[in-house]
């Protein structure tokens, strides 16, 4: 059964590992792009907030509150403004500060406390920090603004996914004064994720197995049913030839199977029709063969064949054989008694081989035997019998003949 249907295992496991490649490429694709997507929407938000601050702080006030270290109205404003955006998003820090060349200065940090905290790592007014690695860098690119804008996104070990966003704040005379800082925590950005990854590689799963189901059975039905078929038919070919059964099956596909079907159902009756041909010629063969093989035996026996030939004569003892090249042939031999005194002998060849060899060697061997007479010259003897030859020899048959005649008593030896 498994090279029954070896075919289509052959075209399932193809099948198979395509919906396997379909599927890892597309999840892939389509996981990127949703990564990509979330990311680009948690800088977008982490921007905003930055954005939002910084038009909203008024930088001429930056100078004033870096000089007196004194908190007023408004400075409390902004800081509730921080606070309350902190506690009602997921922002992790919000916090303002003014670049210097060794270390950074802290305007505003928020430090409201969130149901599920304790304690806030914040900053108060006039409190220095030495820059990160890196950090001078960074943050002198943004209060510079090349580039006007800088956002991170960072995956943190303790708050997961972290977008950093940072924004210039300016004074009336529309210079740099300030950064506004921000941490947008995304603690579900990760699960999220996850979850769309996992439906979109189920539903892929889904949409590609079926597909591929789809498209195995159409294949099955248009390809590898009607290649089975024909396998099948090929297989009983011989079995129905020999019982003259028809082929009864039919192929529809309408395509190239279908037309290697009628091919092949056209090479059937060819062979069947064929085949036919060689019986009856098998048997013509045979009939002639049979033919022949009389022929061969009636041939044998018209030459001299019994041994020894002359057992009532001493003084001579003579042996004779010939074995054609075909069944039957035109070489010929014969010896006979002229009289009681002269022994004759006849070696021939006629040209050609087969059937009209053999036939005009009857009529050579006939003629030169009837035509030897006692007392006869054998150069007679041989233009009487090539005389009458050429009478009727449409074919251009010709005998190449030796004859010889040899007295008994003297020992003389006439020959032709």
């Amino acid at each position: 059964m498994q090279k029954r249907h070896k075919l289509q295992n052959t075209v399932l496991l193809s099948f198979t590992i395509l919906a396997a490649v379909l599927i890892l490429i597309i999840s892939f694709v389509v996981g990127n792009r949703y990564i990509h997507g979330e990311m680009e929407n948690c800088r977008t938000i982490a921007y905003a907030y930055t954005k939002s601050a910084a038009e909203l702080i008024d930088g001429d006030k930056i100078a004033h509150y870096l000089e007196t270290g004194e908190k007023d109205e408004y400075y409390y404003e902004i800081h509730d403004f921080l606070n309350a955006f902190r506690l009602n998003t997921d922002i992790q820090y919000y916090y303002v500060f003014v670049p210097f060349e060794d270390d950074l200065v802290y305007i505003w940090d928020a430090n409201v406390l969130k149901p599920d905290e304790t304690e806030v790592d914040a900053c108060e007014l006039g409190y220095r920090e030495e820059y990160m690695e890196g950090g001078k860098e960074a943050t002198y690119s943004i209060y510079k603004q090349n580039p006007p804008e800088e956002i991170e996104l960072v995956n943190d070990d303790k708050y997961g996914y972290i977008a950093s966003a940072y924004s210039p704040v300016f004074n009336s005379n529309g210079e740099p004064v300030a950064v506004v800082g921000v941490d947008v925590y995304m603690p579900d950005l990760q699960a999220n994720m996850r979850e769309f990854l996992v439906a979109v590689i189920v539903t892929i799963m889904l949409v590609v197995l079926a597909a591929i189901l789809l498209c195995f059975f159409f294949v099955k039905q248009k390809i590898v049913n009607p290649i089975n078929k024909i396998r099948d038919a090929s297989r009983s070919m011989v079995e129905n030839l020999e019982n003259e059964e028809s082929m009864e099956i039919s192929v529809k596909t309408g395509n190239e199977i279908e037309e290697l079907f009628d091919s092949f159902k056209e090479m059937y009756g060819d062979v069947k029709d064929y085949i036919k041909q060689i019986s009856a010629i098998t048997a013509e063969k045979e009939r002639i063969g049979a033919e022949l093989d009389v022929a061969a035996h009636i041939q044998a026996s018209m030459l001299p064949c019994i041994f020894p030939a002359f057992p009532e004569r001493e003084e001579v003892d003579i042996y004779a054989t010939m074995d054609p090249a075909k069944e039957v042939g035109g070489d010929f031999y014969d010896f006979f008694m002229v009289d009681d005194r002269h022994l004759a002998i006849v070696m021939a060849d006629v040209s050609g081989k087969g059937v009209p060899a053999a036939l005009f060697m009857v009529i050579g061997k006939t003629l030169i035997k009837d035509h030897t007479i006692p007392g006869r010259d054998l150069g007679k003897v041989f233009t009487a019998v090539n005389n009458l030859l050429c009478e009727a020899n449409s074919e251009g048959l010709f005998i190449t003949a030796f004859e010889g005649v040899l007295d008994l008593v003297t020992g003389e030896f006439n020959f032709v």
